[in-house]
């Protein structure tokens, strides 16, 4: 008898699960909490199961950005905030999704880009500059 409602249960469940793209999605979100609150390195370690990137590339991607941020705060002011801009996609093989980090100031732009080789969504690269110009369409 109690399988019954799991057998009913279970077609619901493979439902609910997200598709690749909206689990990129919300990984792309919980980092840019992590970059909200300025948590830098806690941000960049949920991406790197999805990174193939040398180790010490990884630390020295952190420790400039940590670096470099300290500088930005002092020119900008102190983070107010993140916003979601627009997710962007070419073909079926990339993922890209851009956000803007306010400070006081001013603001950042973030670029969090994923590929997809063969069915498995890989970061391919983060980035982050004050081209907030080019946001505008």
């Amino acid at each position: 008898m109690k399988l019954i409602p799991l057998l009913l249960i279970l077609p619901l469940l493979a439902f609910s699960e997200p598709e690749p793209q909206n689990a990129m999605a919300s990984l792309s979100d919980q980092f840019m909490e992590q970059v909200q609150g300025e948590k830098y390195s806690d941000a960049f370690d949920l991406l790197k199961p999805y990174w193939p990137l040398e180790e010490n590339n990884y630390n020295n991607l952190i420790d400039q950005t940590v670096e470099q941020m300290g500088g930005i705060k002092g020119n900008f002011g102190a983070v107010t905030g993140t916003d979601f801009v627009r997710a962007e996609t070419i073909g079926s093989s990339y993922l890209r999704f851009i956000y803007l980090q306010k400070f006081e100031k001013s603001a950042l732009r973030w670029r969090i880009t994923f590929y997809n080789p063969s069915g498995n969504w890989l970061v391919h690269g983060v980035s982050w500059d004050d081209s907030v110009d080019s946001l505008f369409k």
